[in-house]
C-alpha cells in the first residue's frame, strides 16, 4: 500500500477510505475539500477523479482565480483524472467553486461541481483552557513532593510552531512541557514545587509561554490557586 500524501492530513473532511461520489464520478479524498491555512501560506495538492462508468471524459469549464490555480490531467492509461490545485497565498477565508464538463459514454453530458474551502483563522493557536483555576491546595501537598495540579493544551490549526520557554509568575508552581505532536500540539503540565509551601491565602498569576509563532510570540494564561493550611 502506498503511503498517503502529506496534504491529506490537512483536509479536514477527507474520506480516505471511500472518497465522495458526485454524479457518475468518484472524487478522492472528497469533492468538497476544506483546509486551514496560515495567512500567506501556499499549498499544492491534488484530487483524484475516477468515472464510475467506462469511457467518460472531463474538461475544465471554470477559470482559476488569482489565488487558487488548478489544471486537469488524465493518466496515460485508464480513465482516471487528477485535478492539481495550487492554493495561496490567501489572507482571509475563501471558497472556490470548480466546474468540469463531463461527457459519458452514452453521449449524455453534465457539469461536475467541486468546491474548495480555505479557512484562515484569526487566531491560529488554540489554548485550552484559556485560564486555569487550581482550586484549593493544602500546604501538605507541597511538603509531600511535586504533583500535577493542572494543565493547559496548545494546538496550532495550520502550520507548525515550537515552544521556546515556559515560566510561571508564581514561584511555587512549575510548568513542564509535554509533546503530543511535535510542531503542532503540546500539553503544559502545572506542578506544585516540592518543599516549603507558600503562606496560606489566595494567589493569582500567569503561565507565560514564549513561542516562535509570529502571530502569538507570547501567550499568557491566567492562573489562580488557594493555599490552605
Amino acid at each position: 500500500m502506498k503511503p498517503l500524501p502529506d496534504y491529506i492530513k490537512r483536509v479536514g473532511n477527507a474520506d480516505i477510505a471511500h472518497g465522495e461520489q458526485t454524479g457518475s464520478f468518484k472524487i478522492w479524498p472528497t469533492a468538497r475539500p476544506t483546509l486551514t491555512f496560515e495567512p500567506g501560506e501556499r499549498l499544492g495538492f491534488s484530487l483524484r477523479i475516477r468515472p464510475i462508468t467506462a469511457n467518460a471524459t472531463l474538461q475544465l469549464k471554470s477559470d482559476p482565480s488569482k489565488n487558487i490555480g488548478y489544471k486537469l490531467r488524465r493518466e496515460p492509461s485508464g480513465d482516471v483524472y487528477w485535478l492539481d490545485i495550487e492554493a495561496g497565498p490567501v489572507s482571509e477565508s475563501v471558497t472556490q467553486k470548480i466546474l468540469l464538463a463531463a461527457r459519458l459514454a452514452d453521449g449524455t453530458s453534465s457539469d461536475l461541481a467541486l468546491a474548495l474551502t480555505i479557512n484562515v483563522p484569526t487566531r491560529n493557536l488554540v489554548i485550552t483552557p484559556q485560564s486555569v483555576d487550581l482550586g484549593e491546595v493544602s500546604s501538605g501537598d507541597f511538603e509531600r513532593g511535586a504533583r500535577r495540579a493542572g494543565r493547559v493544551g496548545i494546538r496550532k490549526l495550520a502550520g507548525s510552531f515550537q515552544i521556546k520557554s515556559i515560566t510561571s509568575t508564581l514561584a511555587f508552581l512549575k510548568p513542564e512541557q509535554q509533546v503530543i505532536v511535535d510542531g503542532s500540539n503540546y500539553l503544559i503540565r502545572i506542578l506544585l514545587t516540592p518543599g516549603k509551601p507558600p503562606k496560606a491565602g489566595a494567589y493569582t498569576g500567569v503561565i507565560r509561554i514564549e513561542t516562535d509563532d509570529k502571530q502569538s510570540p507570547v501567550i499568557e494564561v491566567p492562573i489562580k490557586i488557594i493555599v490552605t493550611r
